[in-house]
């Protein structure tokens, strides 16, 4: 991009194209086939393909999901469970606040929105797809690592700092902490769908 400096302001798409070199309109040609798109006279950028901002990109919304779960009791807790799918890219948001009768038992999993691509599943070495907060004991917060221990099934993990190199810990009812009413368990994720 020798001999180019973006002004700080464009007042259209023509403006922009008229400001390029010779190696830039190359550039931009190259971009305008793969990444973006101006039409004839420059004054319209839209997104190529499938995608149209107007119906795909700003009509994305949220959903919930109900997951099942393992080794958690929800009872009186309440769950808050929302995913977005943005082609074959899942985001999610687990949060779980436990009530009097709730409980976490050893290696709790909550079940994925969406069941996600087998790539991500390499034998005993689970890939990390996401982070999470444990509120617990208090206001003793402990980070938490979520991996998918299969296609349908997230792992929560707290870490262990107690040794050298720091790893990752299986939750039980007392670590990181003991679980106790008003206690949080919550993760994002982001995988590729199935």
């Amino acid at each position: 991009m020798k001999g180019f400096a973006f002004p700080r302001r464009f007042k259209s798409a023509a403006s922009l194209l008229a400001t390029l070199t010779r190696n830039n309109r190359e550039l931009l040609a190259f971009l305008n086939n793969f990444v973006i798109r101006f039409d004839a006279d420059g004054s319209t950028v839209t997104l190529p393909g499938d995608l149209s901002v107007a119906g795909d990109l700003s009509g994305l919304t949220w959903q919930a999901w109900a997951p099942s779960y393992t080794n958690l009791t929800i009872g009186n807790g309440t769950v808050v469970a929302r995913y977005v799918q943005i082609g074959n890219t899942v985001v999610c948001y687990f949060a779980f606040t436990l009530g009097s009768s709730s409980a976490v038992g050893t290696n709790p999993t909550v079940t994925t929105p969406v069941t996600a691509s087998s790539t991500y599943l390499v034998g005993s070495a689970q890939t990390h797809i996401g982070t999470g907060m444990l509120s617990v004991a208090g206001a003793t917060q402990y980070p938490a690592s979520v991996t998918l221990g299969t296609a349908d099934r997230f792992d929560v993990f707290s870490h262990d700092s107690s040794v050298a190199v720091e790893q990752i810990k299986t939750i039980t009812a007392t670590s990181p902490g003991t679980w106790t009413t008003g206690n949080i368990l919550t993760f994002s994720a982001t995988y590729e769908a199935a």
